[in-house]
């Protein structure tokens, strides 16, 4: 009797004839990138989180990087996390030369334990060390207790960020819209182990304004082409150093096909 095996894999992205029409109409168009698609698949998701603004990017961990840029961390600040997640929601805070400091899960729920993150924040700031933000994970599809957190949030002035690559979908309290109405920022990957893909794709989605437009110049190099009335049609400026984290049009096509077929 032979030894059957059923291997069930980690993430396979799961690609239809609509997606691969929709990335086809794309690449038979004149604009691979920069596109109108972009800007589709940005009000797509605004529509689906119920959110103000939409920003995507090349991949989830751009989306974060641009967010710690963002938020101007650095040198001395603290940043809190848990350790159970992909390595980028600690490197994010890395890059800045901020400091990630680790809470760690709730046995049930397998998210950041609230309660050690209160005694943690206490003890940090007794230290008189500089806590600045918290990044909460929705692991495995599971919210966080995302109403603690807010009330902990407030109580300690922290901004609160959802790296939701791991929650597309999911609902809190009945609420698939929940990420936004409590988290400042919330971050999504589209990377194909995730729920939907866009191949490589990051999204950074908020209510803040400002946020927004700062991490729109980011991803394009700094550039920024505002008052163009008295100048040529191809000037622009760069104020402050920007990245190339811009995703194609046709990643966003298909990011906007699949968005479709989430539930």
């Amino acid at each position: 009797m032979k030894n059957l095996r059923k291997v069930i894999s980690y993430g396979r992205q799961n690609i239809d004839q609509s997606d691969i029409d929709a990335v086809v109409k794309v690449l038979k168009s004149d604009y691979l990138t920069q596109g109108s698609y972009v800007s589709l698949f940005e009000d797509d998701l605004k529509q689906f989180f119920g959110s103000k603004y939409a920003c995507v990017v090349s991949n989830g961990t751009a989306a974060l990087h641009l967010t710690a840029l963002a938020l101007d961390w650095g040198k001395d600040d603290i940043i809190i996390t848990s350790p159970l997640t992909f390595v980028a929601s600690a490197n994010c805070i890395s890059y800045v030369n901020a400091i990630p400091a680790f809470v760690d899960i709730d046995s049930e729920s397998y998210t950041i334990d609230t309660e050690l993150l209160e005694k943690k924040i206490v003890d940090l700031r007794l230290k008189n060390k500089k806590v600045r933000a918290i990044i909460a994970i929705d692991y495995a599809g599971h919210p966080c207790n995302w109403k603690e957190l807010k009330r902990i949030s407030k109580k300690y002035n922290l901004v609160l960020i959802n790296d939701n690559c791991h929650g597309l979908g999911a609902k809190y309290f009945n609420d698939q819209q929940y990420a936004v109405k409590y988290a400042d920022i919330v971050i999504q990957s589209f990377h194909p182990v995730k729920h939907i893909t866009t191949g490589e794709g990051g999204a950074i989605i908020t209510n803040n304004k400002k946020l927004y437009e700062k991490v729109k110049v980011l991803r394009t190099h700094g550039i920024v082409k505002n008052d163009l009335s008295n100048k040529s049609l191809w000037f622009y400026e760069i104020n402050e150093l920007g990245y190339n984290y811009r995703i194609t049009d046709f990643q966003c096509a298909l990011g906007s096909s699949q968005l479709k077929k989430l539930n």
